[in-house]
């Protein structure tokens, strides 16, 4: 009896076989369901140092000011920032103004971390620079958009606030006020001038911090084509990269697959001008193929197994296909070299094994067998499909690996140890399965 039903089952996963045997693992040199959208975290925002084309007091106001927001001390330098705003003219006006949304976006930041107790080790949406998952330099690209040399990156700076008795609605009222300069900026500046794209980019943000997608969808998508052709090719990657995400959000995923679609066929035709590629880069081209990996995978789910035999195996061979498209991106996502964006593809591409192999252990069993039928069938079943299990563990522990080399600790290393034990307990019993059966035979 039990040889009839195991041949009843051999044809059918003939294509299974013929998936497994696919080493993807071997592709994850330095290694990824859970359908849950990825929190999305504060990006830290640039200060703008006035140079010395100001008058000297202006400048010595701005010098003040900056080295003020340097120590933390970010109502004193929000003083200054005004009194600029009030006795200078021109440029020196506008980059005020921009340092005063700045600052108050650092403001409600911290008020943010004191408040929810953020844990800052995650990963952060559109942020402005990356870490390289080879501690390589962080060398700029020669033709990446020339922003203000001066610029301070306030990333560098600890948000260390020991008192946390401001309330929610004092945040609120900081990023009111940071979101209605930046639209003031905006409004007064050319989409070619470099401070309305940084306010763009500031202000889509803010949105993002707030999950306010459809605000960035209405702030860059319905603009989208004014920034194609007028600003730094480099910006307007960094603007469609934004733009796929919100659309990812918002659960429209084929539009946010044809804006990938555009930017990765615009990154490939331009790839001789990021022949070395910015902390910031990598981050960003790094995160927009884990989502795009991330919408193959959403497919890959929705996918059921179903039908007859014949029905069944061009299932999976079109489910095997997807998997291992997606599989792809994820991979370019690591091979970018972020270290958050590398860890969380390496868990995705192990959990795709993981997903693939209880979808197939539900599915419907065929009709007509008695109990002891359907056990030996199940029994087989997980025999055959096993290697799935066996390449998500290859993988998730090669995703160890990878954050051991790297030191990065984030909520995708802990879903991996948490994953890679359940996956590892349920392998060893299929082998165990698999022991006693050939001891009794």
């Amino acid at each position: 009896m039990e040889n009839k039903i195991i041949k009843k089952i051999s044809l059918f996963f003939l294509t299974i076989e013929l998936f497994i045997s696919c080493s993807i693992s071997n592709k994850v040199e330095n290694s990824s369901s859970n359908n849950n959208r990825i929190d999305f975290v504060e990006m830290e925002p640039v200060v703008i140092f006035s140079g010395d084309k100001k008058p000297k007091d202006i400048s010595t106001l701005f010098r003040d000011a900056n080295s003020l927001f340097k120590e933390k001390k970010y109502e004193e330098a929000l003083k200054i920032y005004k009194t600029i705003e009030n006795v200078g003219d021109g440029e020196a006006f506008f980059l005020s103004k921009y340092n005063q949304a700045v600052t108050y976006e650092k403001m409600a930041s911290l008020l943010n971390s004191c408040l929810e107790n953020r844990d800052n080790n995650r990963g952060n949406l559109f942020n402005k620079s990356g870490s390289s998952i080879d501690n390589s330099s962080n060398l700029e690209n020669e033709n990446s958009s020339s922003k203000n040399s001066e610029y301070l990156d306030s990333k560098s700076t600890e948000t260390d606030l020991t008192d946390c008795s401001e309330s929610t609605l004092k945040k609120n009222d900081y990023i009111d006020k940071a979101i209605k300069i930046y639209q003031f900026l905006i409004q007064n500046f050319d989409s070619k001038e470099q401070l309305h794209i940084d306010s763009l980019m500031n202000l889509s943000d803010i949105y993002g911090n707030i999950k306010m997608w459809d605000k960035i969808e209405e702030l860059i998508y319905k603009n989208i084509d004014k920034y194609r052709f007028s600003i730094h090719k480099w910006d307007y990657l960094e603007i469609l990269i934004r733009v796929q995400i919100a659309l990812y959000y918002l659960n429209n995923e084929s539009e946010s697959e044809m804006i990938f679609l555009k930017l990765n066929q615009t990154f490939k035709q331009n790839r001789e001008r990021f022949v070395v590629l910015s902390y910031q880069q990598r981050y960003f081209m790094s995160m927009s193929m884990f989502y795009y990996g991330e919408i193959l995978k959403h497919r890959f789910e929705s996918i059921i197994i179903e039908g007859n035999e014949k029905t069944m195996a061009k299932i999976l061979d079109q489910k095997a296909d997807i998997v291992l498209s997606a599989q792809n991106y994820y991979i370019s996502a690591i091979e970018h070299k972020d270290k958050y964006w590398a860890t969380a593809a390496g868990f995705r591409i192990g959990e795709m094994f993981y997903i693939y192999y209880n979808q197939i252990m539900d599915t419907k069993l065929p009709e007509k067998l008695s109990f002891q039928e359907e056990t030996i069938y199940r029994d087989e079943l997980k025999k055959q499909i096993s290697n799935l299990l066996k390449k998500a563990i290859s993988v998730l522990e090669e995703n160890l690996k990878m954050s051991e080399r790297s030191g990065e600790k984030n909520i995708w290393i802990s879903k991996t140890i948490e994953s890679l034990q359940k996956i590892r307990d349920e392998y060893y019993k299929i082998k165990l399965l698999e022991l006693n059966s050939s001891q009794n035979n």
